[in-house]
């Protein structure tokens, strides 16, 4: 029996393997087995499935490194429907998640606008209280970058 002949038990698999091509700069393989992946998770599973949200963000991910801004939010968005259904606030890909989308809703401007600056709070204080420094210091140096500081 092959992946193919299982996709719900790949898909798992396919994300993380995105994942880490992702971070070798191997953005078409990346998007390739992440668009399978959630086509195979939307024909398949119920919609709050919580692979396909981590499917969506890693999308999402992908989407902002290629400067897709509005794909980028929109794939977040997915994401944080999802999260908000069945976890936790401060579940770790919800945090994602959510800075993921307030990257994407600012795009290329200086500052970040109304309607991001409670995502990447909110993202800022989950990974703070679960003390997650790479997370944190990453969302921080962004928001100075872009004009603001975080809140307390």
């Amino acid at each position: 029996m092959t992946a193919a002949d299982r996709p719900i038990e790949a898909a798992p698999n396919a994300v993380t393997l995105a994942e880490i091509r992702m971070k070798l700069g191997r953005l078409d393989e990346a998007e390739s087995g992440l668009q399978g992946a959630r086509a195979d998770l939307e024909r398949l599973t119920p919609p709050n499935n919580l692979v396909l949200a981590r499917a969506n963000v890693a999308l999402a991910e992908l989407s902002l490194a290629r400067g897709r801004f509005e794909e980028a939010a929109e794939f977040a968005a997915q994401a944080l429907a999802v999260y908000e259904a069945v976890a936790e606030p401060d579940h770790l890909p919800a945090l994602r998640a959510r800075f993921a989308r307030a990257r994407a809703l600012t795009g290329d401007a200086p500052e970040v606008p109304a309607e991001a600056r409670p995502l990447v709070d909110a993202a800022i204080a989950g990974w703070r209280g679960k003390s997650r420094e790479a997370e944190l210091r990453r969302a921080t140096e962004w928001l100075a970058a872009h004009g603001a500081a975080p809140h307390p």
